[in-house]
C-alpha cells in the first residue's frame, strides 16, 4: 500500500463530492412516488366530532341521544357501540377503545333537569 505525501493512506478516500446526495432528482414520470402530500395520511380515520344533548336514566331501560340520535344499550351511532348509559354519560365503544360523553355541567352552559315521579293521589 502506498501513502500520500502527507503520510495518510486513506486521505483520498474521504474528500469526496457528496453534494449529489441532497439535490432532488428530476423524474421523468411526474412527481415523486415516495414523497407525501401534505395533509395525507395513510389508513387513519377522522373521530367524528361527538355530543351528548340529553340521557333518559332508568337502568336497563336508559337512553340516550348522541349525535342527536336516540340510542339504547347495544345499538350503533357513528361505528361506536353504546355500551353503558348512566345518569350523565355515555359509554361508546369500537374494537379495543372505550369513549366516554358526559352531560355538559353548569359551568360549561348546561343544565340539568332532574324528573320525579309522584303519587296523583297524595300529590308528592
Amino acid at each position: 500500500m502506498s501513502t500520500s505525501p502527507t503520510g495518510d493512506p486513506y486521505r483520498g478516500l474521504w474528500v469526496q463530492d457528496t453534494t449529489f446526495l441532497f439535490i432532488r432528482p428530476e423524474f421523468t414520470w411526474g412527481r415523486d412516488p415516495f414523497l407525501k402530500r401534505p395533509g395525507f395520511a395513510l389508513n387513519e380515520e377522522a373521530e367524528p366530532s361527538w355530543s351528548l344533548s340529553a340521557v333518559f336514566f332508568d337502568g336497563p331501560e336508559s337512553e340516550a341521544i348522541v349525535n342527536g340520535t336516540r340510542v339504547r344499550i347495544g345499538e350503533e351511532v357513528l361505528g361506536r357501540i353504546v355500551e353503558d348509559i348512566g345518569p350523565n354519560y355515555v359509554l361508546l365503544s369500537k374494537n379495543d377503545s372505550v369513549l366516554e360523553l358526559n352531560l355538559p355541567t353548569k359551568d360549561e352552559g348546561g343544565g340539568s333537569i332532574h324528573l320525579e315521579e309522584i303519587e296523583p293521589s297524595t300529590g308528592k
